[in-house]
């Protein structure tokens, strides 16, 4: 016998089936204008299969009491407040207008304007359709309707017209350019006014032809004064007979010479003068010449007589100009309780010689002795060498402070200071004088060291006075107090840390470290 499933249902207008219904259940809504057929999916969501909802609201947008709420992925609506109504799907968030009207950014419907609307021009939703838009379309180069659309006859008629006159802003006439009985050429002056230049002509009796000159120009009237120059008058147009006899030039109409004009000029034996206006006679180029031939010239030459550098001025040996402008040089002390003059060697030394004088002024070629010291006051710095225990030895004020012997071992009697700690209560980069450094903060402290690489055996010390806080470093090159793979922290928090970093040439190593108060 046939079997008969009756499924869950309700006819309670927009009521809806919870997910408490079985999987693979089906749910009715009977309801007359809200009715829905609905299932679970394998999520636990209710999907509500079909019809379409057809109304100005969204459907279920008031749930039934006792219904579930929401909407299900791929439902679908008819929007009957849309004009003209919309097709709209749930995309599992929010509505989705499947028809909206279209626009100029935006596709979708659109609706064909008739003739008239395309004639017209204001419409800016509908589309034209090419029926209508040839409706707009005309030849004629006489109308003056802002709405139709000129053909490309009319176009080009208007073109070959214009195309064919000259330009408001200039061009070229290819014939000739007639001005008639009644017309005339007018200038406006670079101001625009009511006064012009008008270019007119006397009634010919026949044709001429006034040919200008192939230069640039100002033009001559019979009724200038004072236009005509001298550059306009060829050089030797006017001679000697053209010259009046009872003619002549005062001197004061003769311009004075210049270096850079031709004229009258006077004449001078001086040769202190300064001025550009006289001109030098024999007399005065034998007198500077006569000095510059007793001078050195710069290229070099031969000085019969001492050179005397006075106060203080220094005889200086520039190095290659290729290299620059340094240069070494000599210079006498600022007070001498008398004259003192050294006499170099008549030849060059051997190799490792040194200057040596006798105590008179003799300069000669010496051998150092086994050791080169040098002493002012109770303060000496001396090297001694025999060849096996080179040493080196600084005293001050007559008490041996250093000595470094053969094997590198120096030792130093005094203090050695290496600055002041300095306090950082931030993020810092070490710099290269500092030493001693203080960390102050209850963050945690970034330091950036130099590279271990150029300061192999630098020794720096860290303490911290915060309870919180700690310090590492920016890159992963501190090796640990107790060895094992380099890494970034130097302390953690807590006042009293302290560390001191040695540069080993690769990274820095924690040497001694504590947590002491």
């Amino acid at each position: 016998m046939p079997s008969i499933r009756q499924s869950i249902r309700s006819s309670t207008a927009s009521k809806r089936p919870t997910s408490a219904i079985a999987d693979g259940q089906i749910a009715l809504n009977t309801a007359s204008g809200t009715p829905g057929m609905f299932f679970k999916d394998n999520a636990g969501n209710i999907i509500k299969a079909g019809p379409a909802h057809y109304g100005a609201s969204a459907p279920n947008s008031s749930p039934a009491t006792g219904g579930s709420t929401g909407n299900s992925f791929g439902e679908a609506w008819l929007d009957s407040s849309l004009t003209p109504v919309g097709w709209k799907v749930w995309n599992g968030s929010a509505w989705v207008n499947a028809t909206p009207l279209s626009s100029d950014t935006v596709q979708g419907l659109v609706e064909l304007a008739t003739n008239a609307e395309t004639q017209a021009g204001v419409d800016t939703a509908r589309a034209v359709t090419s029926a209508s838009l040839q409706s707009k379309v005309s030849d004629s180069v006489s109308t003056a309707s802002a709405s139709g659309i000129a053909s490309s006859t009319a176009v080009k008629t208007a073109y070959d017209l214009a195309n064919a006159a000259l330009p408001k802003s200039g061009g070229i006439i290819t014939g000739n350019l007639e001005i008639g009985s009644t017309g005339s050429f007018t200038f406006e002056g670079s101001t625009a006014d009511a006064f012009e230049t008008t270019l007119a002509v006397v009634d010919p009796t026949a044709d001429q032809t006034i040919t200008l000159p192939n230069v640039t120009g100002t033009v001559i009237t019979t009724g200038d004064t004072g236009t005509v120059t001298s550059t306009m008058i060829l050089d030797g147009t006017i001679l000697n007979a053209d010259i009046n006899a009872s003619a002549a030039i005062a001197g004061s109409k003769i311009v004075a010479a210049t270096t850079s004009v031709v004229g009258a000029v006077q004449l001078s034996d001086s040769t202190s003068t300064t001025s550009s206006a006289l001109a030098a006679t024999p007399t005065a180029v034998k007198a500077a010449y006569d000095l510059a031939n007793a001078a050195l010239p710069k290229a070099g030459g031969t000085l019969t007589g001492n050179v005397n550098l006075d106060n203080q001025v220094d005889a200086r040996f520039y190095e290659a100009t290729a290299n620059g402008t340094n240069y070494v040089g000599f210079q006498a002390p600022a007070s001498i309780a008398a004259d003192v003059l050294w006499t170099l060697p008549a030849t060059d030394g051997t190799a490792a010689q040194v200057l040596s004088t006798n105590g008179s002024g003799t300069l000669s070629w010496a051998s150092a002795t086994g050791g080169t010291s040098i002493s002012v006051g109770n303060t000496s710095a001396t090297v001694t060498d025999t060849g096996t225990d080179g040493a080196f030895t600084v005293v001050t004020e007559g008490g041996t402070r250093l000595v470094v012997d053969s094997n590198g071992f120096a030792a130093y009697t005094g203090a050695i200071g290496r600055g002041a700690p300095v306090t950082k209560t931030s993020s810092f980069t070490l710099g290269v004088a500092e030493n001693w450094i203080i960390t102050n903060s209850a963050s945690t402290i970034i330091v950036t060291l130099p590279a271990a690489s150029s300061w192999t055996g630098r020794e720096v010390s860290f303490k911290h006075i915060n309870a919180g806080g700690g310090l590492i470093s920016a890159s992963s090159n501190v090796v640990p107090l107790a060895g094992s793979s380099a890494g970034t922290t130097i302390y953690g928090s807590g006042a009293g840390r302290h560390a001191t970093l040695v540069s080993d040439g690769t990274n820095w190593v924690i040497m001694n470290a504590g947590s002491g108060s």
